[in-house]
C-alpha cells in the first residue's frame, strides 16, 4: 500500500524526458488503493501546451510516492500520410577515363542512370583511402568533362557518384589511375553526408576556396547568433511562460524571414546536459517551419581544469635566511587558487644562481586567493630568493579533456545525439566543448592530472623515440638517472634564480629530485604548449565525430587567441573556424580574421571558413550598425579574408538596458538592422565568384604560442611575435597572417625570423625544406650564426641605421640586390634570389614594410559585384547582380519619382523588365515609360528593392532631399563646433548641396579634433607625495566615455578629475577620484580588475597612422591605489616589454581622502624608450578610471575611445606640450 498521501499526474514525455504534466485529486485517496490492482484514473480535461512536439510521445500516470512503470504510446497531431513509393535512383556502369595533357589532367565520366528527377544533381568524387581528394558536381553525367588541376598527384583512386539530396542509397565506383605528381601542393577534402529525418541524404563538402558546397551548391549563410527564450527559461512547471516564450521566439523567427534573414544558429548559453533533448528538438521543429537554415553551438562543460601557472617572477619574495617568504596569490581574471590548492616554492640564491630547496608551501585562505608560505633552510642572513608556483582551478572556457572526455562521457553524448530528429534545414554544429576555447590570461597554465602526463608521455615518445633525444633537446643536465618518459612528462618548471638567467629548474613531482635547465638552448616549454594546445585540437576532432556519427553536417570552432585550432588530420575532426571579431575594419582582420584564415590553410585538409560572431561595439551608434552601407563594408572586410558566412552577435538578448551590456548587439532592438542584414544576405548568395575566391597573403613563421616567451623560457626571446591570432596589414595592402602550428602547403612567401636558439634547433628543419622553393623573407637579428644555411649572408657586426635603430650588416654579394644600407653605405637589406633579408629588429614596421604587392583586384565590385550608387548623403544605394536597393537616411518620409526604362534584353535573350518592391513589401512590375512614386520611409527602416534597372538616372527628386540633409548637416556640424569652442564665419552656399556637406564635414573634423586633443604645460619642482594643492591652477581634465554606455555627447563626468604637466624628465598625472570603497584585491599586470588609473601613451602617433597595433612605442601604465599587498602599485605593458614590468625611474603616490583618493605619477623618460617631452611636441594619449566595488572592477571611464583602449592605438587622443 502507498503509506502517503498524493495527488495523480498524467505526465507527457518524449524519449523519457518529461515535456508537460497535470495534477488532479484522485477520486478516493490513493491509500486505499489495493496493492497490484489496476486503477482508473479520468482527467476530465487535459490542457496540451502549444510547444508540445509533434509525433509520438508517451503518457504516464504518476503520484507524488509512486513512480509509474507502465508507458503508453499516443500521437500528438495529424498522422503523416502515406506516400506512394517512387522507383528509386539506380546507378549502374560507371567509366572513367583519365587523360594528361600538358599540365592538366582531363576526366571523362559516364553512368547508366535510371529513374531520376528532372534535375537530379550528381555528386562525383575521388577518394583514396579515407581522404576525398576531388569534388564536383555534375548535372549531367553522360560523358561529362572534369578538368583537375595541375598539381593533383598522381595514384590509383576510387571514382564515386552519388545522387544529391535524395533518399536513394544509390552509389556507383570504379578504380581510375590518374598520372601526376608525388608530392602536391593541394590537400583533401574535408567532406561528409548528413541524413535528416526525412531520410535524405545531403552530400556536402569543403572546396579549396574555404568555401562550404552543400547539396551541390555554395551554402553562405548571413545571420545571427540567436538566443532562445524558450530553449533557456524552460522548466516543466511554467506552462504559462514557457507557451510566452515560445510564441515570442515563434514571432521573432517570422520576421526574421520577412526581412530576409533566413540563416542563424542557437546558442542555448547552457551545456547540452542542462535541456532535454526534446527542447532542443522543438527549437530545431521552429526553424524548420518557418523556413530558417539553422546551426546550433553544442558546448558541454566537464570537469573542471587544474594546472601550474608558470610564470615567470610573479610571485617572487627576498628574504633572508630563516625567515619566512609570504606571497599573496591572488590569480588571475580566469583562474585562482583556492584553500585545497598545491603551491610549490623553490628558493634561489641569486647570486650563484644555484636551488636551494623546494617543496609544498603552506597554505591559508586569503582575503582574495590564498597566502602561501614557506621557510627555506639556509644560512642566517643568506640572500633567498623564494619562488612561488601556484596551481589554479581554470574558470574559463577550457575543461580537463584529458579525464573528462572518456567512456561514461561518450556513452552519455551518444545517447544524446541519438534522441534529436534534425531537418533538412540544419547546416551545422559550433563549439562541441567548450565556448571559444581560449586560456585568456592564463595560457601558461600547465596542466598536471596523471592522463594529461601519461598522453604527454606518449606524444614525446612518439616525438623522440628515446628518452636520450629528448633529454638532449630539452637540454637538461643529469646523471643518467632520467630513464623514462614518464618521468619527463611529469616535470614541472619551477623558475629561474634571476630574471636576467638563462639557467631554470624542474620538479619530479613523485620523486622531489630537481634538475637543471639551460633554457637557451632547451626546447621543453615549447614541448609541452605544443602538446597541450595539439592534444586539445585532438579532442574536438573526437568529440565532433561522435556528433557527426549521428548528425553528419560541419562542425565549426569559435577560435580565440589559443593556438589549439588547427586539425592535422586528412579527413574527419571538426570541419570548420569561425571568426570572432569585434570592432571596424581594419580591426577585424588583425585581430582575428587574419589569424582563423591561416589556421584554415594550415589544416592538414580543407576548412569551412566563416564569421560565427561579430559586431561594431561602437559608443556611438546605440545598437548594431550606423546605416545599410557601413554594414555591408564591415562584414565584407571579412569576406575579404575569406569568410564563406558571417553571423552577426547577436539576436534577443538575455538581459540589458539601453546603452548597456548586451542591449548594444541585439539586432532586433532596431529592426532595420535586420533588413540590411537581409540585403548583405542576398548580396551574398548572388556573389557567383565568392565560392571560388581566395585572398593572396603572406604567412610570417613561425607564429609564436601564446604564452611561449614569457613562461619557463629563455630571457630573450628566440624569436619575434607572441600573439598567434594577430595579422599585419602591409603598406602594400597584403595582409601577412601566422603560421604558428606549420606552414600551409600551399603558402608561396614567408617571411620569418629565427633569431636564436632554440627557435633554429625546433624550426630549422622546417625552414631548410621551406627555402627551397619558397619566396622567403628574412626579417630581424639572427645571432647563432652557422646553425642556417642563410647565415653567410650575415656578419657578427650591429650598426645604427639614419633613424638610430640598430641594424646587424650583412654581407652583399654579386647575386644580390642592396635595398636597404646606412648613409656610408653598410648593407643591412638585400635580395639574392628567392631570399630576402632585412634586419631591422621591430618585426611589426619590418613585416608590413616586407609584405609582398595585392593581387590587382577591386574585392566588394569584382568578387561580391557590389557597386555603390552616388545619392548624396540624403539617401544610400548599392547595386548587385539583378538588384539595386535604396534606402532614405533622413529622419523624414521622401517620395522619389522613376520613370520605367525600356525593357532590357538579358545575354540570353530573354526580356527583362523592371520590377519593384515597394517599403510594404508590395511588389509590381510597371510598364516602360511609366512614372512611379517610390516612398522611402526614414531613417532607412525599410528598403525599396529594384531588378533589372540598368540606369539610375531615371530617378528624379534626389537634389531636394539633398539639399534639406545637407543643411541640416551643417546645422549640426555648427552647433558641435561651438560646443567644443570653435567659431566659425563661413557660410555654406545656397545652391550646392555638394559643397555644403563638404564645409559640414571639414567642420566636424576640426572639431573632433579639437575635442579628441589636450594639452600639458611644463611644471617644476613637482613633489609626488599625492598632495594635489600645487595643481590647483591646472585646468582640470575629465572623462567622457562610459564603457558600455552611449555617451555620444559631449558629457563629463563628474566623479574624477585629472591634471596633466610634464618637464623635461616626466609626464605629470594628477587627480582627485571620488570612491566610497577603495579596493584593488590584484598585482602587476592584474592590476586593471580593481580600483586603478590607466594611462596610455603613444609617442609616435604619426607612424603609421592607420594601424590599430600597439607597437614598442605605446605603453599602458595601470597605477593602483592599494593591492592585494595592501600597497599602492603600478605596472607597466607594452609589446617591447615582459609581462608583470614594473617601471624601474617612474613615481607613484596616494593620499586617502574623506571622499575618496588622491593620486600623482610621475612617468620618467627612462620608462618610456628615452622620450623627453618638450614643448611641441605631440604623442598619442588617453585616461582610463576603473572603479571596484569590493570584488573586481564594475565600471570603466576614459577620456577618449572604447573598450578595446588597451589594443587600438588608434583610440587615443592627442597630448600636445605646451610653454605655458
Amino acid at each position: 500500500r502507498v503509506p502517503v498521501e498524493s495527488p495523480v499526474a498524467l505526465r507527457i514525455l518524449s524519449r523519457g524526458e518529461i515535456v508537460c504534466e497535470q495534477w488532479i485529486e484522485p477520486d478516493s485517496p490513493i491509500t486505499t488503493w489495493e496493492p497490484r490492482k489496476i486503477r482508473s484514473v479520468t482527467f476530465p480535461e487535459f490542457y496540451l501546451p502549444i510547444y508540445v512536439p509533434c509525433g509520438r510521445l508517451q503518457a504516464q500516470v504518476v503520484t507524488n510516492a509512486t513512480e509509474g512503470t507502465r508507458v503508453q504510446d499516443i500521437w500528438v497531431g495529424s498522422r503523416p500520410f502515406p506516400t506512394v513509393p517512387k522507383p528509386p535512383i539506380a546507378i549502374s556502369d560507371l567509366r572513367v577515363t583519365s587523360t594528361r595533357k600538358d599540365d592538366l589532367v582531363e576526366i571523362s565520366v559516364s553512368v547508366l542512370v535510371r529513374n531520376a528527377p528532372k534535375n537530379t544533381l550528381f555528386l562525383f568524387t575521388l577518394t583514396k583511402g579515407e581522404e576525398t581528394w576531388f569534388a564536383a558536381d555534375l548535372s549531367s553525367v553522360d560523358n561529362a568533362r572534369i578538368t583537375l588541376p595541375a598539381e593533383f598527384p598522381g595514384g590509383i583512386y576510387t571514382a564515386r557518384l552519388v545522387p544529391h539530396n535524395s533518399t536513394s542509397r544509390a552509389v556507383v565506383e570504379c578504380r581510375v589511375n590518374i598520372s601526376g605528381p608525388l608530392e602536391t601542393t593541394l590537400r583533401p577534402l574535408g567532406c561528409g553526408t548528413y541524413r535528416d529525418r526525412n531520410g535524405v541524404r545531403h552530400h556536402w563538402y569543403i572546396n579549396r576556396a574555404g568555401t562550404l558546397i552543400w547539396d551541390g551548391k555554395p551554402y553562405v549563410p548571413v545571420g545571427a547568433m540567436y538566443l532562445s527564450s524558450f530553449f533557456m527559461d524552460f522548466t516543466v512547471a511554467d506552462v504559462a511562460h514557457n507557451e510566452e516564450a515560445f510564441r515570442a521566439d515563434l514571432a521573432r523567427l517570422k520576421n526574421l524571414v520577412s526581412a530576409g534573414v533566413t540563416d542563424l544558429y542557437l546558442n542555448p548559453c547552457r551545456n547540452w546536459k542542462e535541456k532535454p533533448a526534446w527542447v532542443w528538438q522543438r527549437f530545431a521543429d521552429m526553424c524548420e517551419d518557418v523556413g530558417i537554415n539553422y546551426g546550433i553551438q553544442v558546448t558541454n562543460h566537464i570537469r573542471p581544469l587544474k594546472g601550474y601557472h608558470i610564470a615567470q617572477d610573479e610571485y617572487v619574495v627576498r628574504i633572508k635566511g630563516g625567515e619566512t617568504a609570504r606571497a599573496q596569490i591572488t590569480g588571475t581574471y580566469v583562474g585562482r587558487p583556492d584553500s585545497g590548492s598545491t603551491v610549490l616554492y623553490a628558493a634561489f640564491d641569486p647570486q650563484s644562481g644555484e636551488l636551494i630547496e623546494t617543496g609544498k608551501a603552506a597554505v591559508k585562505p586569503a582575503k582574495t586567493g590564498v597566502e602561501a608560505e614557506a621557510t627555506p633552510q639556509a644560512k642566517p642572513d643568506a640572500e633567498l630568493s623564494v619562488h612561488f608556483i601556484p596551481e589554479y582551478t581554470f574558470s574559463g572556457d577550457m575543461h580537463d579533456y584529458w579525464q573528462g572526455i572518456d567512456d561514461e562521457y561518450k556513452a552519455e553524448l551518444d545517447s544524446f545525439f541519438s534522441a534529436i530528429r534534425l531537418g533538412p534545414r540544419f547546416r551545422l554544429w559550433i563549439d562541441p566543448l567548450d565556448n571559444e576555447q581560449s586560456f585568456r590570461d592564463l595560457n601558461r597554465l600547465l596542466p598536471h592530472s596523471t592522463q594529461f602526463r601519461a598522453m604527454f608521455a606518449e606524444y614525446l615518445r612518439g616525438k623522440y623515440k628515446t628518452v636520450s633525444a629528448c633529454v638532449e633537446s630539452w637540454a637538461i643536465e643529469h646523471t643518467g638517472d632520467i630513464r623514462d618518459f614518464a618521468l619527463l612528462a611529469r616535470l614541472v618548471p619551477l623558475g629561474k634564480p634571476s630574471t636576467d638567467s638563462d639557467i631554470g629548474y624542474v620538479l619530479d613531482e613523485t620523486t622531489g629530485r630537481t634538475y637543471k635547465v639551460d633554457l637557451a638552448k632547451s626546447a621543453m616549454w615549447f614541448d609541452m604548449l605544443r602538446f597541450r594546445d595539439s592534444s586539445i585540437a585532438e579532442f574536438n576532432n573526437i568529440v565532433a565525430e561522435l556528433i557527426k556519427k549521428h548528425h553528419n553536417a560541419p562542425v565549426v570552432l569559435k577560435v580565440t587567441d589559443t593556438d589549439c585550432f588547427t586539425n592535422l588530420r586528412t579527413h574527419g575532426g571538426f570541419d570548420g573556424l569561425g571568426m570572432e571579431a569585434y570592432g571596424a575594419a581594419p580591426e577585424l582582420v588583425r585581430g582575428c580574421g587574419g589569424g582563423v584564415y591561416s589556421r584554415c590553410k594550415m589544416a592538414n585538409r580543407t576548412m569551412w571558413t566563416l564569421v560565427t560572431e561579430t559586431g561594431l561595439a561602437s559608443p556611438d551608434v546605440p545598437v548594431g550598425y550606423p546605416d545599410p552601407l557601413r554594414m555591408m563594408k564591415e562584414l565584407g572586410s571579412m569576406v575579404e579574408m575569406n569568410a564563406k558566412g558571417t553571423f552577426c552577435f547577436l539576436l534577443c538578448a538575455p538581459s540589458g538596458r539601453p546603452g548597456e551590456g548586451w542591449y548594444i548587439f541585439n539586432l532586433f532592438e532596431d529592426p532595420r538592422q535586420l533588413y540590411w542584414l537581409g540585403a548583405f544576405g542576398k548580396l551574398m548568395k548572388s556573389a557567383t565568384s565568392l565560392k571560388d575566391y581566395e585572398p593572396e597573403v603572406d604567412y610570417y613563421f613561425p607564429g609564436s604560442i601564446a604564452g611561449q616567451h614569457n613562461g619557463f623560457a629563455r630571457t630573450k626571446p628566440a624569436f619575434f611575435s607572441d600573439i598567434p591570432s594577430q595579422s599585419v596589414a602591409g603598406e602594400s595592402g597584403r595582409w601577412v597572417v601566422p603560421a604558428s602550428t606549420q606552414v600551409p602547403v600551399d603558402a608561396q612567401r614567408l617571411i620569418v625570423n629565427l633569431e636564436d636558439s632554440p627557435a633554429t634547433e625546433i624550426y630549422g628543419a622546417d625552414f631548410e625544406r621551406l627555402i627551397k622553393d619558397r619566396q622567403i623573407v628574412m626579417i630581424g637579428y639572427r645571432r647563432n650564426l652557422g646553425a642556417l644555411s642563410v647565415d653567410s649572408h650575415y656578419t657578427n657586426k650591429f650598426v645604427k641605421d639614419d633613424a638610430g635603430i640598430l641594424v646587424q650588416v650583412l654581407n652583399a654579394t654579386p647575386s644580390s640586390s642592396v635595398f636597404a644600407r646606412t648613409s656610408d653605405g653598410t648593407v643591412y637589406g638585400l635580395t639574392d634570389g628567392n631570399l630576402t633579408i632585412y634586419t631591422r629588429p621591430d618585426w611589426l614596421n619590418a613585416a608590413r614594410k616586407m609584405a609582398g604587392a595585392p593581387k590587382e583586384v577591386q574585392f566588394f565590385k569584382e568578387i561580391l559585384g557590389l557597386e555603390e550608387v552616388a545619392l548624396g548623403k540624403a539617401f544610400q544605394g548599392v547595386r548587385f547582380g539583378q538588384y539595386t536597393y535604396l534606402w532614405n537616411l533622413t529622419d523624414r518620409e521622401y517620395a522619389l519619382t522613376l520613370r520605367i526604362p525600356e525593357a532590357a534584353r538579358g545575354t540570353d535573350g530573354d526580356i527583362r523588365r523592371v520590377w519593384i518592391t515597394f517599403a510594404d513589401g508590395t511588389r509590381n512590375s510597371p510598364r516602360p515609360g511609366e512614372l512611379v512614386e517610390l516612398v522611402l520611409p526614414a531613417n532607412a527602416q525599410h528598403p525599396i528593392i529594384i531588378e533589372n534597372l540598368q540606369d539610375i538616372n531615371c530617378l528624379s527628386g534626389i537634389d531636394a532631399a539633398n539639399m534639406a540633409a545637407a543643411l541640416r548637416e551643417w546645422t549640426d556640424a555648427l552647433d558641435f563646433a561651438k560646443r567644443v569652442g570653435i567659431e566659425t564665419t563661413v557660410t555654406p552656399p545656397s545652391n550646392d548641396w555638394r559643397e555644403i556637406y563638404d564645409l559640414a564635414a571639414d567642420l566636424r573634423k576640426r572639431a573632433d579634433e579639437t575635442m579628441r586633443t589636450t594639452s600639458a604645460s611644463e611644471i617644476k619642482n613637482v613633489a609626488v607625495d599625492g598632495d594635489i594643492s600645487e595643481w590647483s591652477n591646472v585646468k582640470p581634465l575629465h572623462l567622457k566615455v562610459d564603457v558600455g554606455r552611449d555617451y555620444s555627447t559631449i558629457a563629463d563626468y563628474e566623479g574624477a578629475r585629472f591634471y596633466l604637466g610634464y618637464d623635461n624628465a616626466h609626464i605629470y598625472i594628477a587627480g582627485e577620484v571620488i570612491d566610497e570603497a577603495i579596493v584593488n584585491n590584484y598585482r602587476l599586470d592584474g592590476l586593471w580588475n580593481g580600483d586603478a588609473v590607466e594611462v596610455f601613451l603613444d609617442l609616435k602617433p604619426d607612424v603609421n597612422p592607420l594601424s590599430h597595433n600597439y607597437t614598442a612605442d605605446c605603453f599602458q601604465f595601470i597605477f593602483a591605489p592599494t593591492s592585494i599587498e595592501g600597497r599602492p602599485s603600478m605596472v607597466v605593458k607594452s609589446p617591447g616589454l615582459p609581462p608583470n614590468s614594473v617601471p624601474q625611474r617612474t613615481q607613484w603616490a596616494v593620499k586617502k581622502t574623506q571622499k575618496g583618493w588622491h593620486f600623482e605619477a610621475a612617468i620618467h623618460s627612462e620608462d618610456i624608450n628615452g622620450f623627453k617631452p618638450k614643448a611641441g611636441a605631440v604623442i598619442g594619449f588617453n585616461i582610463q578610471l576603473d572603479d571596484s566595488d569590493g570584488g573586481d572592477r564594475v565600471s570603466e571611464k576614459l577620456w577618449r575611445g572604447g573598450k578595446d583602449a588597451s589594443r587600438n592605438r588608434l583610440s587615443m587622443g592627442r597630448l600636445v606640450f605646451c610653454d605655458q
